[in-house]
């Protein structure tokens, strides 16, 4: 078995500028995964992030009773839909907006001016997912409710997820292509590499046949040798990438407006990330070395 590592490892050596070909394309392949299986993931924190950051806010008439407000709050906890609900005075409401203003002269002025608190109160709704709040919309609607709420504001989060989920398809579609690409070409590259081994030791597979060699020592030279060039363009193209998300992670923060430490998670998850990589890479090119060496090896 040693004899054959030796082998194989003369033969990668031998024809190091076949290897690094060999290499960067499946480098290149790899990095294609990585950057597909990065998007998935963070597509799917982004809508997680969207679906559990999702409210509602009801801002009352200043006029509208506290008997009328505390009707509609009791209401609304006995919904199975609602996760939580927050209500906010118009003398809470009026100490937080003077907090905001602390040093806006004009507007304290104003406030001072005024005979009453010109706030009402506010209610703030958090439902258990998007879906449930066309629920709370419908008990809203009635007239009752109408007369006493002054503003209904509500974010469309569904149409942003839907909009997410759309773009996201078609960069993943995009993402497969480009991999598939990369796919076939180490196919026709690794195909290509066994051929031109086989062909540069004729001379040598040859004597090996004479003197009694098996039909196993004279092929996993062959095998090992496109083994050492998956392993090591594996490693890099892994390391770079995770080099990459210490970069681009504040970006994606920034642009998304959620915090997931992406790059913690794929060091926490090395082998569910990247080991189907590697497993699909062993078996593209085994099989195209099989082939080559089906055709090519006379043994």
């Amino acid at each position: 078995m040693a004899r054959i590592f030796k082998l194989a490892w003369q033969n990668f050596v031998r024809n190091i500028w076949l290897s690094c070909t060999l290499i960067i394309i499946l480098i290149l392949m790899f990095f294609s995964f990585s950057i597909v299986s990065g998007i998935n993931l963070i597509i799917r924190e982004t809508v997680n992030s969207l679906r559990n950051r999702v409210d509602l806010s009801l801002y009352f008439k200043p006029n509208a009773g506290e008997e009328k407000i505390n009707v509609l709050k009791n209401q609304l906890q006995k919904m199975p839909e609602i996760q939580e609900i927050n209500y906010v005075s118009p003398e809470e409401a009026l100490v937080k907006f003077k907090d905001l203003h602390v040093q806006d002269n004009l507007i304290n002025k104003s406030l001072e001016e005024l005979d009453k608190n010109p706030f009402g109160g506010t209610i703030l709704i958090k439902v258990k997912s998007i879906e449930d709040y066309e629920a709370v919309r419908e008990l809203l609607k009635g007239d009752a409710y109408q007369q006493i709420i002054q503003e209904m504001n509500f974010y469309n989060y569904e149409q942003v997820v839907t909009q997410i989920d759309q773009w996201g398809t078609k960069i993943k579609f995009t993402g497969f292509l480009v991999s598939s690409i990369f796919v076939l070409i180490v196919a026709l590259v690794v195909f290509n590499a066994i051929r031109l081994s086989i062909y540069a030791r004729q001379e040598e597979i040859k004597i090996m046949r004479l003197v009694g060699a098996s039909a196993g020592f004279i092929r996993w030279p062959f095998i090992l040798e496109i083994t050492f060039s998956i392993l090591l363009s594996w490693i890099i193209a892994g390391g770079c990438f995770i080099s990459s998300l210490y970069f681009i992670q504040p970006k994606i923060f920034e642009f998304l407006n959620f915090n997931f430490p992406i790059s913690t998670y794929v060091l926490n998850n090395l082998p569910i990330f990247f080991g189907p990589q590697l497993i699909f890479a062993f078996l593209i090119c085994i099989l195209s070395s099989s082939l080559a060496m089906r055709k090519y090896l006379e043994i």
